[in-house]
């Protein structure tokens, strides 16, 4: 049976609360009940504001009713005494007002309904749980053959909540919100300006992606409406509008909005505006709201491997997950490194809901390669998020023998003169490594005091101010040779 009806109310500031109201209200999935449970079991219908009121869900949801019927409503609070049938009575009241159209369905209808709607701004009902609480449906994303509904509760921000999640029988009524004229009236008195919808809903969309959407303004009035400057509270929101904007009787002003989609699984931004009646005076606060979903992609951890600092012949290992998640099954392909020195072992685990995780144990053993490296491993997989899983490693393989210290600080010098500082091997065994200068600016000699095998780096300042220079010295024994660099700063008077 289908009931239609037409909507409007208010809305109230909304409270952080709403995270807990999601996860009890929207996501509830009861537990089985013992056999001799009988029908006192059921969770308690509430019929008024109470609950909705406290966490703000109410006044969220009702703004995006009204907004759906056709008005763009002020904040106002939703009083807790008030009760669902009179908020659905007013609702039906406002929708006959600006011929809107309020119809109750299932819910099972309206998931359906909603995932057969394609345009950005063209869908909303409004969802009344058990406990009194407010829910708003704005769509249907299909992910490997399965609905996931975009679903908000309050403040709480966009969700995707599988098709068993909202036909659970936890929602008590289902109300379809249609705008047959097709723009939102913003009421400035006697006045009004018309837009062309104030939510943009881009469903689904990729990590990082670039997004536009254009709302169109139309001054429906007999005098001049002044649209002001859009603000935004992120910078990845950017209005083409970069001033106030006057619109004569029955002009349009076209408005576009730019926005990066982050990388979070979803995204709500509030685009501030206000308008004002140059022949009134009177003034209207409003928000533009853009939302989508990105489908939960597979879990990376960690984003990088770092060995730290390993001898030579020793080895280091860590540890790489790859795990599922209900929106991005896949599997491993294959393996790559552009390092010799690294090997990996691969095992496959099963956990909750049939989920895999990958898990990688990757052991590098250093070689004579001395200081630091870096590499990438490659991982290639089925994911349509992530079909190649690109992992940054690094370390650093410790030389047998080295000079320190690794900094020379000459100071007080002066034009003309020579300074020289010591520099010792490091183990103090190796002392027949020859020590060669590879290359150094031209203020900088070494030498090798004969007595005592100490090595100096002497400095020759040609001029005055801050100086800085490296030098890159090669160690050799042996076989072994070790790469070096020392940094020295003076500062020439």
């Amino acid at each position: 049976m289908k009931r239609r009806f037409s909507s409007y109310h208010a809305r109230a500031p909304i409270c952080l609360g709403c995270a807990l109201a999601l996860l009890f209200a929207c996501c509830r999935e009861y537990k089985e009940r013992k056999p001799t449970e009988s029908v006192k079991s059921k969770p308690t219908v509430v019929t008024n504001l109470e609950n909705a009121a406290n966490c703000g869900c109410a006044a969220r949801e009702l703004i995006f009713a009204n907004a759906a019927l056709g008005i763009s409503t002020c904040e106002k609070k939703v009083p807790a005494d008030r009760t669902i049938n009179s908020i659905r009575n007013e609702l039906i009241a406002a929708a006959q007002a600006v011929g809107g159209e309020l119809t109750q369905v299932d819910v099972e209808e309206a998931v359906k309904l909603a995932a057969d709607v394609r345009n950005e701004s063209g869908f909303y009902a409004l969802l009344i749980d058990r406990a009194g609480h407010f829910c708003g449906l704005h769509g249907v994303i299909e992910v490997d053959g399965k609905r996931f509904s975009q679903v908000t509760h309050g403040d709480f921000g966009l969700q995707l909540l599988p098709e068993e999640s909202m036909t659970n029988g936890n929602f008590r009524e289902t109300w379809i919100c249609q705008n047959n004229r097709g723009v939102v009236h913003i009421p400035l008195g006697e006045a009004i300006l018309a837009v062309d919808g104030t939510i943009r809903n881009f469903g689904e969309v990729l990590p990082l992606a670039e997004l536009s959407a254009s709302f169109k303004f139309q001054n429906c009035s007999a005098h001049a409406i002044v649209l002001c400057k859009p603000q935004t509270t992120c910078g990845c929101v950017v209005p083409s509008m970069d001033g106030n904007a006057t619109l004569l009787p029955g002009e349009n002003y076209d408005l576009r909005i730019s926005i990066q989609s982050g990388t979070s699984e979803s995204f709500t931004q509030k685009v501030h505006m206000k308008c004002w009646d140059t022949e009134t005076g009177k003034s209207r606060d409003f928000s533009l709201e853009l939302f989508g979903n990105r489908r939960a992609a597979m879990v990376i951890e960690p984003r990088s491997l770092k060995f730290g600092t390993v001898r030579e012949g020793k080895t280091s290992s860590r540890t790489l997950f790859l795990i599922e998640t209900k929106t991005d099954r896949f599997r491993v392909e294959s393996l790559s490194c552009d390092d010799a020195n690294l090997k990996w072992e691969q095992t496959r685990r099963e956990y909750d809901n049939h989920l895999s995780r990958y898990d990688f144990l990757f052991t590098i053993k250093a070689g004579k390669r001395y200081g630091r490296s870096t590499g990438q491993i490659e991982i290639l997989t089925t994911s349509k998020q992530y079909p190649v899983v690109k992992i940054p490693i690094e370390y650093t393989v410790e030389p047998p023998f080295s000079l320190t210290p690794k900094l020379l600080t000459f100071e007080k010098v002066t034009v003309g003169e020579t300074k020289s500082l010591p520099v010792k091997l490091s183990p103090y065994d190796y002392d027949d490594v020859l020590v060669k200068m590879h290359e150094a600016p031209g203020e900088i000699s070494i030498d090798k005091d004969k007595n005592s095998g100490t090595y100096y780096i002497t400095f020759s300042p040609n001029r005055q101010g801050l100086w800085e220079g490296e030098i890159n010295l090669e160690l050799l024994k042996d076989d072994v040779k070790v790469l070096q660099t020392i940094k020295c700063v003076a500062n020439v008077q």
